[in-house]
């Protein structure tokens, strides 16, 4: 089969790729596609189709777009000069542009999350799309982004200690909150971490500074909100900033999804009332003027994902 004598080629297949860690996510992504569509890149796609194709791998911006198109390109080379595919597959892939494929409407960008799911996915394509030999070192911006999620403060995450993450939940102002497991998984695996892997030359270990925080660097063992904000801005520009991950927009959707759920389970909530309206909203919302400006936004975030 010509997919074996590819990667088992040591003269012109898979071994002769330059870097073969885009190539291997890469190729995890067409596996995907093929299981999921019955579809078989051996047998030649329809224009159409590769679009499809690139579409459901997410490329967020050009240079990772490119990154897979090359990878992509190497295999149906190889496949044209076997002789399994005809020339024309090379030119087709190759006229394929990021414009064209379905991923996300040019401009747009995300205004609030709407559930914990959301968040996750925008997470997970974020750090898969860095494409880092270890993705240890995402772990925490996204363990940050999941903390302003569940409600905690910038301070209160500064001061995050890792005896806060449990083997079965995290602690969240003095109360055990259970999270999904593939959630705690990055928070249980970031506070065992002793550092992340780095492939340059050769493999490099950047190890944290020892740290009762569970917030630190190798660089550091308890940020500063300066360096808070710009971990967060470079983990938000890997996908062109459309994911919009950052701590007040991921903050305020996780209360408005708290609040909205408190309204489905029956709760009478009366917003236009001071206090109560600062309690669920967790602000100083005593001033008129301010909490209708904040009973407008959650009303906005409403009418995004919850359609009267």
């Amino acid at each position: 089969m010509i997919r074996d004598q590819f990667f088992q080629d040591t003269n012109g297949g898979y071994a002769k790729y330059a870097n073969k860690m885009i190539f291997d996510q890469t190729w995890s992504r067409v596996k995907t596609f093929e299981e999921s569509t019955g579809l078989c890149l051996d047998d030649g796609l329809t224009k159409e189709q590769y679009i499809e194709l690139f579409t459901s791998m997410k490329p967020r911006k050009n240079s990772v777009f490119k990154n897979y198109k090359y990878a992509l390109l190497y295999y149906v080379r190889y496949l044209i000069d076997n002789g399994v595919l005809p020339p024309e597959h090379e030119a087709i892939i190759s006229s394929i542009k990021i414009k064209d494929t379905a991923v996300i409407e040019e401009g747009s960008v995300v205004q609030y999350y709407k559930d914990i799911d959301m968040l996750r996915n925008a997470i997970w394509d974020s750090i898969r799309s860095a494409m880092v030999d270890d993705e240890t070192v995402y772990y925490m911006p996204a363990v940050i982004l999941y903390l302003a999620w569940y409600g905690l403060t910038e301070e209160e995450i500064l001061n995050y200690e890792k005896s806060d993450v449990l083997d079965d939940g995290i602690m969240i102002h003095g109360n055990k909150l259970v999270i999904p497991p593939d959630i705690l998984g990055i928070f249980t695996r970031f506070r065992d971490a002793d550092g992340y892997y780095q492939l340059a030359k050769n493999e490099i270990f950047h190890k944290y500074a020892y740290s009762n925080y569970l917030i630190r660097t190798e660089r550091t063992d308890h940020l500063n909100h300066v360096q808070f904000r710009c971990a967060l801005y470079r983990f938000n520009h890997i996908c062109d900033n459309v994911y919009s991950l950052t701590y007040s927009v991921v903050f305020q959707s996780g209360i408005f999804n708290r609040v909205y759920r408190m309204e489905c389970d029956g709760f009478k909530l009366d917003l236009t009332d001071g206090a109560t309206a600062s309690r669920v909203f967790c602000d100083d919302l005593s001033d008129g003027t301010r909490r209708n400006n904040k009973i407008r936004e959650y009303e906005f975030y409403k009418s995004l994902f919850y359609k009267s």
